[in-house]
């Protein structure tokens, strides 16, 4: 158990910072660097603002591994997936994308998808872009062309690209001197911001009570709050914050009276983040990172800022065993019932499409070995195959990792395969098959 002094302890407050709070997050270091070791994270730097004053910051890792060259104040992390909380005053959000864009035709639920349901992924529209998984509005289905979209309606509507709208109302007024658009030049580590300068009336913040109202709740066991809020994550804590995680997260929050966290995480190859507000703590927590690692480090480290911040007590075992790539690994060879396949590698080549027909998997024999879309399968069990990706494949792919064992699985029926990502899979079957 991971003890922090007694809450109850003397505390004392300089400009409303509790320096007992920043004590304590510095005596996190040795637990972070064990985290970011075990989890391969390469890089990653955070902060923790309290009471409106920044009271931590600290780098962990290398922003460049073969040079050994630790992140320091100067530098800069991508931060995609958190750009979904950057929404810009043009949206009125119940207008419908067709009014937007006449092009936008369809005979179905769908033709009535407004900004409000771009922003809360709630179109049905799947991570695949082109396969409506859900019905539309009232599912949660993450995706991420949505927001694409939303950045061409706030240019169609506006007249202006998407980097100047940025600046005139975000950058510029908030003068975040250090943040730029993936669009502008780039050199020695600093932005070169265009030189013209928007003046502006429009305040940043003036849809924020809108942007974090409760709009679709998420899946979740517990009778608490857990529910998406256009870009941010709420949750009602304490509660198990575990959106995308493909492993047990720990419970946070369980030492503390209940208060709202509104939170995101993200993560890409080039780019992983986290960011936890906590509005009656007047607080908030960031980690950045610069390349996703055995699992998502980022998440880790985020609620370990955020129970001593709260005060609490954790369980650091729980946070710094977790290697989510490497068991999924050994689940998928320790539950293996065969070691060669069932039937002849005949029965199952052929080209298997999913529902909408727009979809499909090739499975041929590679000489002598089972083969789809250029991965080599394993048999797993009866009609069963596996493939495997670890880090450094899925890293030169510039895919993901961290997904569980059932990505990587095939189950073959008559006439048919199930894929058993996402939620309970999808069957794909051959052409001319019921």
């Amino acid at each position: 158990m991971h003890q922090l002094p007694d809450q109850h302890a003397n505390k004392v407050l300089l400009h409303g910072i509790s320096v007992h709070i920043k004590s304590a997050l510095e005596a996190l270091s040795p637990l972070l660097v064990q985290i970011c070791n075990i989890t391969s994270a390469p890089g990653i730097s955070v902060g923790v603002l309290h009471h409106g004053q920044i009271i931590h910051n600290a780098p962990y890792g290398c922003q460049d591994i073969q040079n050994q060259v630790s992140p320091n104040a100067d530098t800069s992390f991508l931060i995609y997936p958190l750009a979904k909380a950057i929404t810009l005053p043009w949206l009125n959000f119940t207008t419908q994308l067709h009014h937007i864009f006449p092009a936008y035709q369809r005979d179905d639920a769908q033709s009535n998808i407004t900004a409000k349901d771009l922003l809360n992924h709630r179109t049905g529209l799947t991570l695949y872009d082109d396969l409506w998984f859900a019905p539309y509005a009232p599912n949660f289905t993450y995706n991420n062309i949505a927001y694409e979209a939303l950045g061409q309606i706030l240019e169609k509507v506006s007249g202006s690209k998407y980097v100047d709208l940025l600046h005139e109302h975000i950058i510029n007024p908030l003068s975040l001197n250090r943040t730029f658009h993936a669009g502008e030049p780039f050199v020695n580590n600093t932005a070169n911001i265009p030189q013209t300068t928007y003046p502006s009336l429009r305040n940043p913040f003036k849809l924020v009570s809108q942007l974090l109202q409760s709009n679709i709740r998420l899946h979740s066991s517990s009778l608490r709050e857990y529910s998406y809020a256009s870009g941010w994550y709420r949750a009602q804590l304490p509660a198990n914050v575990d959106f995308g995680a493909s492993y047990e997260v720990p419970a946070l929050g369980t030492d503390s009276p209940s208060q709202l966290l509104l939170n995101h995480q993200g993560c890409l190859p080039s780019s992983v983040d986290y960011v936890g507000l906590l509005p009656e703590a007047a607080a908030t927590v960031v980690v950045l990172g610069n390349s996703a690692g055995l699992t998502d480090a980022r998440r880790l480290l985020g609620q370990i800022l955020v129970e001593t911040v709260l005060e609490n007590n954790f369980n650091a075992t729980k946070y710094d065993t977790i290697q989510a790539i490497a068991q999924v690994h050994e689940e998928l060879i320790d539950s293996r019932t065969i070691s060669h396949p069932w039937r002849p590698l005949s029965v199952y080549t052929s080209r298997y499409y999913n529902s909408t027909g727009k979809y499909f998997l090739e499975v041929n024999d590679a000489s002598g070995r089972l083969q789809a879309a250029r991965h080599s399968m394993r048999p797993h069990g009866k009609d069963r195959f596996f493939w495997w990706l670890d880090f450094n494949g899925s890293a030169k792919r510039a895919r993901t990792p961290g997904y569980p064992k059932e990505y990587f699985m095939l189950r073959f029926s008559c006439l048919c395969l199930l894929f058993q990502m996402p939620g309970d899979g999808e069957v794909f079957r051959k052409r001319g098959s019921n």
